[in-house]
């Protein structure tokens, strides 16, 4: 078990107190949750949604007994509860948010809704529903936001929100924020009107990268030195799949995984894989587990105001980002350095990573922050980053802030597929879920010897194991359960080494990509998708196809790269691939047995140019290896040219080409010089947009 010292809370006035001092008075409506879990208005009741089986079980928080199992649509993903108790969920396999009424254990109305729902909130008067489609009925390459009279459940608005929406959240002013998951940033909606105010412009990536941006402001390499061309590493937001506000709606928190953008020079090698992770602010070389703060207090703003390290800054000086008069928690999340015992034994601290669904408590003080990949749940104060009431918080020393970090294992062994928190208001219990286990896990206050205790001194652990006599889905094989067991796994140190901490998921998001460009050492390299195109029936691997078998593959993946010991990678390969190949596409509504006129138009000029003399066959590629005009100096190609990839959910898959240069298809058909990608240059405008059509439908 993991244990960390915290303040038990008694209600939400004991909390304040005897966390943060005199703070507002609570003015959320439900308790604190976020994803599969959510607590009823009193605590009563907790809801769990699983997404293998499809139902919403029922919980007794006091008994801890299931009260029901409620069937629902095809893989519900999140719960929200409205003020009147009613229940609702979020259906990603079948376009639909599933309504409950509080005892009644049925589902009573059914949503429709755009392409994989997912996240939900209610408005403070439990008059509206806002849900969030990952995609609209029109476009794969754009979702939506939908608001719903919850009295009459029909919908009154509905906005365009851009690429990949995934999460919202209410803030002050009468506005949502909406998180896009793969683009990594955020759009903020006027509620009253529908109207997106900031195009998705918070700045992220600007704060986070000032360094880069405008240079060293205080001459940190010397006074009034220049940035040196290599002096620093920059990074993009990514795997935005949550976002949740404080209870004053001042403040917004989102999961993120801060991904390397500039070149990692470090050559493959079996000592920690040059994803390895330790470099300055807890950052890793690929991939950091981290949380963005927003403020939103200006009501009047129409963008709200990143609180973010400047991540580039703290990785050139090689320091820690100073802990005065920050009232935010650390961008990137880490339980601190090494430290040696009494006994003079070195103790590695807990791996965090694969932050997916965060929760606040009801005094506001206390930010939980579940981490899929780690099995675990970080706990941190949401406005300091000093010890208060003898507390071992201490930032500047350790480059932590974090109060806990709370194992979640079943006997011996990590639990996996965690995606639901959810915090009882009196602050005496949280909850999290496993979908891979389907059992909820309560976490508690306790003392040195596991019994029940309050105060500075006290700890937390997995106080109990509640089994919702649930199964895996009965369609998945024994490889396949493990394959997915081992996919979303940061910690088994035969595919990751302890420096390194990133699982497959970490960058092939849910089995797809992260829109992410990589700067490896053979050139810049696009994540491609993994699931729905065939990776066994298309052969050889990586776009620059060096891997001709997936043993090879996987070898060179788990030790070169993410640094594992590689035991049984044959075993293990054979395992992901089961999974992977399990997998459906990515839904797309375009994808149907009837092409509109122009789509089918598009068809036939797809011939035309001569796209399928290489993408041809059921997964639309050849697997063999071309020049399309992209090659750059530095790329290392084995094999002389690129592999030929698979087209199958193309509209879901931006940037395109392997280095992610054309941001959508319609920039790469309207750039193609020397028709070397195709012949397009005898194509009207209007027969490349019916081009383009036709490709967002594969």
């Amino acid at each position: 078990m993991g244990f960390f010292k915290w303040s038990s809370l008694i209600g939400a006035l004991v909390a304040s107190m005897a966390f943060s001092g005199c703070t507002e008075p609570n003015t959320s409506a439900a308790s604190s949750s976020s994803g599969s879990l959510a607590l009823s208005t009193d605590d009563q009741y907790l809801y769990a949604a699983d997404t293998d089986n499809g139902v919403v079980s029922v919980m007794d928080v006091k008994t801890e007994q299931k009260v029901a199992d409620i069937k629902v649509g095809k893989s519900p993903a999140r719960v929200v509860v409205g003020l009147d108790d009613t229940i609702y969920v979020s259906n990603r396999g079948d376009r639909s948010v599933s309504v409950i009424r509080k005892g009644d254990w049925q589902v009573a109305a059914r949503i429709p809704t755009g392409v994989d729902p997912n996240g939900m909130a209610v408005s403070a008067d439990g008059r509206t529903l806002y849900v969030v489609s990952t995609t609209s009925l029109d476009d794969p390459s754009v979702g939506t936001l939908t608001a719903v009279d919850t009295a009459t459940l029909q919908p009154k608005w509905e906005t365009r929100v851009g690429n990949e929406p995934r999460a919202v959240a209410i803030v002050a002013g009468n506005k949502a924020l909406v998180t896009r998951y793969r683009e990594g940033d955020l759009v903020q909606v006027d509620l009253g009107t529908g109207a997106v105010t900031n195009e998705g412009k918070t700045s992220l990536y600007a704060q986070a990268n000032k360094t880069k941006i405008e240079g060293p402001s205080t001459g940190a390499f010397g006074a009034g030195s220049p940035l040196p061309p290599s002096g620093y590493s920059s990074f993009q937001p990514r795997a935005l799949n949550d976002v949740v506000a404080s209870p004053d709606g001042k403040r917004a928190y989102v999961p993120t995984v801060w991904a390397r953008e500039d070149a990692i020079g470090q050559k493959p090698n079996s000592s920690g894989g040059y994803y390895a992770a330790g470099g300055p602010c807890n950052l890793g070389s690929v991939a950091t587990a981290g949380i963005v703060t927003l403020d939103t207090s200006n009501t009047s703003a129409t963008s709200p105001d990143p609180r973010v390290d400047d991540l580039t800054d703290c990785a050139s000086r090689g320091t820690n980002t100073s802990t005065a008069g920050t009232d935010f928690p650390p961008s990137t999340l880490s339980a601190g350095s090494p430290t040696v015992d009494a006994n003079g034994n070195t103790v590695t601290p807990a791996q965090i990573q694969g932050p997916t669904v965060a929760a606040v408590d009801s005094s506001g003080s206390w930010l939980y922050v579940v981490n899929r990949e780690t099995s675990n749940v970080a706990v941190m104060p949401t406005s300091r980053r000093d010890a208060q009431n003898g507390e071992t918080i201490d930032f500047q020393t350790t480059g932590s802030s974090l109060r806990s970090v709370a194992a979640v294992n079943e006997g011996a062994t990590r639990v996996g597929g965690l995606d639901g928190i959810a915090l009882t208001r009196d602050g005496l219990k949280a909850f999290t879920y496993s979908q891979f286990e389907h059992r909820v896990y309560r976490l508690g206050s306790v003392d040195a010897n596991g019994q029940p205790a309050r105060g500075p001194a006290a700890n937390i652990a997995t106080t109990a194991s509640i089994d919702l006599g649930l199964t895996d889905l009965p369609s998945l094989t024994a490889d396949q359960r493990q394959g997915r067991i081992e996919f979303f796994d940061a910690a088994d140190v035969r595919i990751s080494s302890v420096k390194t901490t990133v699982s497959c998921n970490t960058c092939h998001l849910e089995g797809r990509d992260d829109a992410h460009v990589w700067s490896f050492p053979d050139g810049k390299r696009q994540t491609p998708s993994l699931i729905g195109r065939g990776m066994e029936q298309t052969k050889p691997f990586h776009w620059s196809g060096e891997f001709p078998d997936t043993n090879k593959f996987m070898q060179h993946t788990m030790v070169q790269r993410m640094g594992g010991s590689g035991a049984n990678s044959d075993v293990i390969g054979g395992q992901l691939m089961a999974w992977l190949s399990s997998l459906p596409l990515p839904e797309n509504a375009l994808q149907t047995d009837t092409l509109s006129e122009r789509q089918s138009h598009g068809a036939q000029l797809f011939q035309k140019a001569q796209c399928g003399s290489c993408h041809s066959g059921e997964f639309m590629t050849n697997n063999g290896f071309e020049n399309v005009g992209t090659r750059a100096a530095g790329d290392v190609l084995p094999m002389g040219n690129f592999n030929v990839p698979s087209l199958r959910g193309l509209g879901r898959s931006a940037p395109y080409l392997h280095d992610g240069s054309a941001k959508t298809l319609a920039d790469r058909v309207n750039d193609n010089p020397n028709d070397l990608h195709g012949v397009t240059s005898n194509l009207s405008t209007e027969e490349k947009t019916d081009l383009v059509e036709y490709l967002k439908t594969l």
